[in-house]
């Protein structure tokens, strides 16, 4: 295949993102360590965005195709580390509720971010190579698809990480149905996973999940305990009005609202960039994701096609999830705002998965 520069506007979009999500974490985090302003934007810098760059640029440069020969080796390695998590002395819960991450030399990875790489690449080599009949049927179809992200599924519910689950399944689904795939299946899939709500609520009332749902059920229920998270939430983004507070000009950020640095960054920004800046974020987003469909339709095969699509359905499916509980929309999952909130491993395979995008855009069709 033939290849020319990439797309320069879909690059300049993921730069500008990481440089706007830097200034809007260095905004909601200045006051969180007293002895040092810039503590979780250097973390962020260090850990995340530098390393993210170079990975970045290493896929850009290198041919995606590629990916197909080590695609099983990577979801393999993949499902390993998950494992791991759940093995006293080597996951960490890092003063959360799920065992997700593993601590080394004062050091954590999560390894659900590299999960959602690998099954992206995984399900894109196999839809690449499924012939047009294959996932109309059962055992050719569905099956093939099920089972990968079954071993992901149980590992994910085990720690528990359910706003990771949700967030794969999503992506999943996506690549499933691009490919062809029947929604009677899809279907499915939701049914089992009410019921499985269901039992849940019947067997384990206590637990922490169905904790958040009550939450999300009825909001007033203890607004000075579980619910304290999203009252504060919806203090934020009604303070900011229309042109917000004024940049670092936040009230909430001020031991308010809790986890302003991860998954409630969100309405940090809405309170000091009101509606207008919120809507335009949003609005970046969504141009970001129809630029990702571009290249994706321009792609010179199915494999680059699915990788696409499968990495737009991470950035905006995270995205779409993260805001709509930060607004009470869906339950609380303490899922990250990608490519803005605190995390270096999240930010790493975002910008390793989005060179990969960048890359193809280089075999475009014209």
């Amino acid at each position: 295949m033939r290849t020319s520069h990439p797309d320069y506007i879909f690059v300049g979009s993921i730069i500008g993102l990481v440089f706007f999500g830097a200034l809007a974490l260095l905004s909601a985090t200045s006051l969180l360590v007293p002895d040092d302003t810039y503590f979780f934007v250097k973390r962020q810098v260090a850990l995340g965005i530098i390393p993210g760059a170079a990975a970045f640029w290493f896929m850009m440069k290198t041919p995606y195709t590629r990916l197909r020969s080590i695609s099983l080796w990577v979801f393999g390695v993949s499902i390993l580390l998950l494992a791991l998590v759940l093995i006293p002395g080597i996951g960490s819960t890092q003063d959360t509720f799920a065992r997700s991450w593993i601590k080394f030399f004062g050091l954590s990875f999560q390894p659900i971010e590299l999960a959602k790489v690998a099954l992206i690449i995984f399900l894109a080599h196999w839809l690449s190579r499924a012939k047009p009949g294959d996932l109309q049927n059962w055992q050719t179809g569905f099956l093939p698809f099920i089972v990968p992200l079954g071993l992901i599924g149980g590992l994910l519910f085990a720690q528990p990480d359910v706003g990771s689950l949700l967030l794969v399944s999503c992506i999943a689904c996506s690549l499933f149905l691009v490919g062809g795939g029947q929604w009677r299946y899809m279907l499915s899939m939701v049914a089992v996973a009410v019921i499985a709500i269901l039992i849940l609520i019947i067997f384990k009332p206590q637990s922490h999940i169905v904790q958040r749902l009550k939450v999300f059920a009825y909001p007033d229920v203890d607004p000075l305990g579980a619910s304290w998270q999203i009252h504060q939430s919806y203090v934020a983004v009604g303070s900011g009005g229309f042109f917000g507070a004024g940049w670092g000009k936040s009230r909430q950020k001020f031991q308010y609202l809790p986890q302003v640095q991860a998954d409630a960054i969100f309405p940090i920004m809405a309170e000091e960039l009101g509606f207008a800046g919120a809507g335009a974020f949003v609005i970046f987003l969504l141009f970001v994701f129809f630029r990702m469909m571009r290249i994706a339709r321009a792609s010179p095969d199915r494999f680059g096609r699915f990788i696409t699509v499968g990495v737009a359905a991470w950035l905006v499916g995270q995205s779409f999830i993260n805001m709509a509980t930060m607004l009470g929309i869906m339950p609380l999952t303490g899922v990250p705002l990608p490519l803005v909130s605190h995390g270096g491993t999240t930010m790493f395979m975002m910008l390793l998965s989005l060179g990969i995008v960048a890359n193809i855009s280089r075999y475009a069709r014209n």
